[in-house]
Order: C-alpha cells, then sequence, then structure tokens
C-alpha cells in the first residue's frame, strides 16, 4: 500500500513536504490523493496553486451535530469502548463524493476534513474521529498514493490516524525541540509497526558550500535521518507569498525519498 502520514512538530515544512512528495510522484504518473488532517493551518490548498480550499469532509456529513450523534448511538449501543463508524459504507469510493468537496488537477485531489473557523466552538476531537473513520475505509486504485498532511504534535497518534496509513514520515527543523519530537514519532511509528522514515528539512550548506551542516542535536538522539533537505530561499520567498514553490532543485532528494518509502 501507498499510504503515508506525514507528522512532526509546528512549522517544521510538514506541508512543503506533503506538496513537494505529492508533485514528484505525479510527475512519475502516480497520482496522489491528499487529505488534510489539520483543522488548523488554512494554506495548505495555495500550495498546490488552488484558489480556495475545499469545501470539508466535516461540511459533507452534517458537521460536528452528526459526528456527535454517531457518537452518543455507539455509546448507547456499546458494552464497552464505542467503535464510532461515520460513515456506513464499509469502503469510501472517492469519485462518489461530491466535485465541492474536492480539489482536483493534473493527478492531484485535495481533500480537507474539516477547520476550527470559531472561537469557542469546543474541541476539535469530532475532526479526529471523522479523520480515522475517513482514512480507514478511503479504497486507492492502483499506484494511486495517499498523503496525509496532520496537526503540529503528537495527538494524532492517540487519535488513531495512523491506523488508516501504512507508512510515516516524521519531518524535524535542525534544533533540538524539533528533532526530539521527530525521535517521538519515529519510535511511536515503530511500535505500531509502521514503515517510518526520519527527515531533516531546511538544513543549511556548510562554510564550504559542498556539504550540509549536521545539526549538533543530532549526535544525542538515537535515529539516524533517512533524508536530509536543504534550505532554499526560493522556497522560504514563495511560502511568504503564498505562492506554489518550484521544486525542481530537489528532484535527486525527492527520488531518493520514493525509494526509501517503496
Amino acid at each position: 500500500m501507498n499510504r503515508i502520514l506525514v507528522a512532526g512538530k509546528g512549522g517544521v515544512g510538514k506541508s512543503f513536504l506533503t506538496f513537494a512528495l505529492a508533485e514528484y510522484l505525479v510527475s512519475l504518473g502516480r497520482p496522489v490523493i491528499i487529505v488534510d488532517a489539520d483543522e488548523s493551518n488554512q494554506s495548505l490548498h495555495r500550495w498546490f496553486g488552488f484558489a480556495e480550499p475545499p469545501c470539508s469532509i466535516l461540511d459533507f456529513i452534517g458537521g460536528k451535530g452528526a459526528i456527535k450523534v454517531k457518537l452518543r448511538e455507539a455509546l448507547r449501543q456499546s458494552q464497552g469502548d464505542p467503535r464510532v463508524s461515520i460513515f456506513n459504507d464499509q469502503a469510501i469510493d472517492l469519485n462518489l463524493i461530491p466535485e465541492e468537496f474536492k480539489k482536483t488537477r493534473d493527478g492531484i485531489t485535495l481533500i480537507s476534513i474539516g477547520k476550527i473557523k470559531e472561537p469557542l466552538e469546543g474541541c476539535a476531537c469530532p475532526m479526529g474521529v471523522l479523520a480515522k473513520d475517513f482514512l480507514s475505509k478511503l479504497t486507492l486504485r492502483a499506484k494511486e498514493y495517499l498523503i496525509v498532511d496532520t496537526e503540529a504534535g503528537l495527538e494524532h497518534f492517540g487519535r488513531g490516524l495512523e491506523q488508516g496509513v501504512d507508512k510515516i514520515i516524521a519531518v524535524a527543523e535542525p534544533y533540538l525541540d524539533a528533532l526530539e519530537m521527530a525521535e517521538r514519532i519515529v519510535e511511536f511509528g515503530e511500535k505500531l509497526q509502521k514503515k517510518t522514515l526520519l527527515i531533516i528539512n531546511k538544513v543549511m550548506p556548510s562554510s564550504e558550500g559542498a556539504n550540509f551542516v549536521v545539526p549538533e542535536g543530532l549526535r544525542r538522539l538515537n535515529k539516524v535521518p533517512s533524508i536530509i533537505f536543504p534550505f532554499s530561499f526560493e522556497i522560504y520567498e514563495a511560502s511568504l507569498k503564498g505562492e506554489k514553490p518550484k521544486i525542481d532543485k530537489l528532484t535527486k532528494v525527492l527520488e531518493k525519498l520514493v525509494l526509501h518509502l517503496e
């Protein structure tokens, strides 16, 4: 299977990595479904060149109220831990989801689980329940990839999103807090028996320019990074402007990443 979840501390480049990997896979002729499972980040659609995000899957199923009804029903029928099924179907075919709930172009399909839109609207737990059920039932076609962009931190592990994927990418920047978070993600992935990669993003070149500086904090950690992504001023500038960045200079790094995932 080709079901990948991207995780890490806030701001380390999870959304960029989701975008870059998806663009590279599409260039190889492999369709990609992107699931935005971050209820806070409002900008993933811009990375892919969409002017507006799709309507959310939360809205598709009737909002938080519909999930609460399902939760109450599951609790009423349960003798122990309730098993909540938001979608009645055992398999979700993306083609049956109306067009307004997805954005598509050039082999890429973007889906959004849902966003926090108002103050005091309550916690994001219903979106976690929805994301878990959606990911576990979403069917993929031959050569199709699923990439899930998650919220910052570790809470999605507690919610069980990882049950709907078979590979995890832990992303960190080269500073200790982000590296320790990524190491924890790798440990969680291994406990779940998922293939897990550690990626260090935004690594500055050495003064000689030939190699990249190995972060000092890495020497304190037990995990060796699978891939190192260099810092790019062009990508940084594009992200500031909300523009779709060019990834042509990252072809070799992305090729190595795909080999690690296969």
